[in-house]
């Protein structure tokens, strides 16, 4: 029994080297190693911007409350008494400013407490 012509042609087509398709590893390893040099310095300026961000966001607070303590004083001509902070947040009360009588807020000086520790006080 020998082989036929047509099957002698379709072995040797099937042994003929196909040529590969896909990346080498080396290239891939490249690829991976130029993603991560820029995914890092993608990563740092992103940390920056959100870190920027938080900063202004703070600042803005900040001018907020001295614009508020401002009008305060020019409205009651001192400046708020600080809230009692051994109040529970679930009560009607919370973060409502003490008596003005019983924190002294018209020296803006604070409380002064024994070992002379001032509470409330104001700095210049």
């Amino acid at each position: 029994m020998g082989i036929s012509h047509s099957q002698q042609k379709t072995l040797s087509i099937n042994m003929q080297k196909k040529p590969q398709a896909g990346f080498t590893i080396l290239e891939m390893a490249v690829i991976v190693v130029i993603s991560g040099i820029i995914l890092a310095f993608l990563g740092a300026a992103l940390v920056a911007f959100l870190r920027e961000n938080e900063i202004q966001k703070t600042e803005a607070r900040l001018e907020k409350i001295e614009e508020s303590l401002v009008r305060f004083l020019s409205d009651n001509g001192r400046y708020p008494c600080p809230a009692n902070r051994f109040q529970a947040p679930d009560v009607a009360d919370f973060g409502r400013e003490v008596t003005p009588v019983s924190c002294n807020a018209g020296n803006h000086l604070g409380t002064t407490l024994t070992g002379g520790v001032r509470i409330g006080a104001i700095p210049n």
